[in-house]
């Protein structure tokens, strides 16, 4: 169900005066978020996944999500290897 994240909890609600809720949604915010990592990587985990074209789509998604993450890049250049995309790397 990885094609039901549509971007963070609660994005852009904002309840005026109230800190408790500010924080309650930021840490569901970021334990949504772990989940669908964690559940993105687990697909990634098993090689025959990269046959699957929507998996470009995630890849890119996971690059956006964590810019600074080493680990989606590589991911990225694998498919790219794997597909014989090789022009794709730059």
């Amino acid at each position: 169900a990885l094609d039901l994240y549509r971007g963070d909890f609660l994005e852009g609600f904002y309840v005026k005066d109230d800190e408790d809720f500010d924080q309650w949604a930021s840490r569901k915010r970021d334990a949504y978020r772990k989940l669908y990592v964690e559940s993105c990587y687990q697909k990634l985990k098993v090689r025959s996944s990269f046959a699957d074209p929507s998996i470009e789509l995630l890849l890119h998604h996971l690059v956006e999500l964590d810019e600074f993450e080493e680990k989606n890049y590589q991911l990225l250049m694998e498919y790219y290897r794997v597909h014989h995309q090789l022009g794709k790397f730059f």
